[in-house]
């Protein structure tokens, strides 16, 4: 997966497996 990002940003780009992560992989699906 992407590198963390910085802790200064909200953790939207994380490894998948979490519960967050479930959002923003749809809307990268859709973009792509």
């Amino acid at each position: 997966c992407s590198p963390p990002p910085p802790p200064r940003s909200p953790p939207r780009t994380r490894c998948p497996g979490s519960s967050s992560a479930s959002a923003p992989t749809r809307s990268r699906r859709r973009d792509g």
